[in-house]
């Protein structure tokens, strides 16, 4: 991984910049260098909640599947400064075991209340 790439992640780590600014940033370090873009599509990881039977969803948040993996993995470096229980939680966690199961995932969470809805899922 490039100075770059490790700088702008740590930039995100500390909450200098929003997970957009740090896809943009390392997408244009990419083409910067002159690297090929992919041809095929990205996995994204869809979080939706549809409130009161709204079409429109409340919150739409979608995030490449591969920079999930990347802030799961890097985010341990930063355990110590999650508070007790929580971390205790995540280290019993086989996280690898949970990102093989996210890349093969369709949907993962679908529920309807018959007035809310959440979906959570992978395309």
């Amino acid at each position: 991984m490039s100075n770059e790439r490790k700088r702008i992640l740590n930039m995100l780590a500390d909450g200098k910049l929003t997970v957009d600014e740090a896809d943009r940033l390392i997408e244009a370090l990419g083409t910067a260098s002159g690297e090929k873009k992919l041809k095929r599509k990205a996995k994204l990881l869809h979080i939706k909640v549809f409130e009161g039977g709204s079409e429109k969803p409340t919150v739409n948040v979608n995030l490449p599947l591969g920079l999930v993996k990347l802030l799961t993995k890097f985010g341990g470096k930063y355990l110590d400064r999650l508070p007790d229980e929580v971390r205790e939680k995540l280290e019993k966690e086989d996280i690898n075991e949970i990102l093989s199961y996210l890349s093969e995932a369709g949907e993962i969470i679908d529920v309807d209340n018959g007035k809310d809805v959440v979906k959570v899922y992978i395309d």
